[in-house]
């Protein structure tokens, strides 16, 4: 049976194969005029040796539109730094390598916690936050996507939908998160949204549905599989992602993009009713399946 979920919060662009990725691709290469993209790819050293980033790296060639890609190296010495380097270099768009392990890095890391604004904990939440931060130093980056470097069934299609909603200027999506089907080999998988998170989620929305991160919650479980990592966002300074180190990173992502939203339309006005207030949240984020 086909998909078609839909919770009315988030909403959910199904891939119904009515286009081309040559279309699509068209597009981008048209918006990346006026909004140049950016793609971060958060990695520890050792998925350097797996197909998977291989594979991920020879498909991203072909992925024009793309103005930077900023590779966030973890768990890497000196000297499998500089093999990173020329492992990367055969990746023709610009891209730059961060050695968040490397004494410049461990520098700053230094400096920010004297300020009490550096990741609380080392992880791939503090790696992407890290990337994030580089992006924000490039002037003319619009869009920025992320997704995990362990991909084994990774195509150019997958970056395309991901990016295509808030890329699109005549779309009004700031965030947008990837999904596919966890179904493989015969099994259905999913396991840890199925029998862990939704049912975690709807047990607090249950237990405090008057606290003030009710729209959090409400956003996360509308989601049709919040765990795993694609997304897309604006790279508008407004987004100031959570300091988070580990894996939960990728809820704090989607929670604050749907929060700050959430706080602005409160501040413009105090009377907005219910139905108004979910109007406006299903404009902030979106899911794309890209297959």
């Amino acid at each position: 049976m086909s998909d078609f979920f839909q919770n009315g919060i988030v909403t959910t662009l199904h891939n119904l194969k009515t286009r081309s990725l040559q279309s699509l691709e068209e597009e981008l290469h048209e918006f990346s005029e006026h909004s140049p993209m950016a793609l971060i790819l958060p990695c520890l050293y050792c998925e350097l040796a797996q197909d998977a980033l291989s594979h991920i790296i020879d498909t991203l060639n072909g992925a024009t539109y793309l103005a930077h890609v900023v590779i966030g190296l973890d768990q890497a010495t000196e000297s499998e730094y500089r093999h990173a380097l020329d492992y990367f270099s055969r990746l023709k768009i610009t891209h730059t390598v961060l050695w968040n392990d490397g004494p410049r890095a461990s520098e700053l890391q230094d400096k920010l916690k004297q300020h009490n604004v550096a990741p609380t904990d080392l992880g791939k939440g503090c790696n992407v936050w890290y990337c994030f931060g580089f992006i924000q130093s490039l002037p003319d980056i619009k869009v920025v996507a992320l997704h995990d470097c362990d991909i084994t069934t990774y195509d150019r299609a997958l970056l395309a939908r991901l990016l295509y909603p808030v890329a699109n200027p005549q779309f009004n999506y700031q965030f947008c998160k990837g999904f596919y089907a966890r179904v493989a080999e015969g099994k259905l998988n999913g396991r840890v949204s199925r029998l862990l998170v939704s049912p975690l989620l709807r047990s607090m929305k249950r237990v405090f549905p008057e606290q003030s991160f009710f729209w959090s919650i409400w956003t996360v479980f509308a989601i049709h599989w919040p765990v795993n990592s694609p997304c897309v966002s604006t790279s508008s300074k407004r987004y100031e992602f959570p300091r988070i180190g580990h894996w939960k990173s990728a809820y704090s992502r989607r929670c604050s993009a749907t929060i700050q939203r959430s706080r602005s339309a409160k501040l413009r006005s105090q009377t907005t009713t219910t139905t108004n207030t979910k109007r406006s949240l299903r404009t902030i984020a979106a899911e794309a399946c890209p297959a």
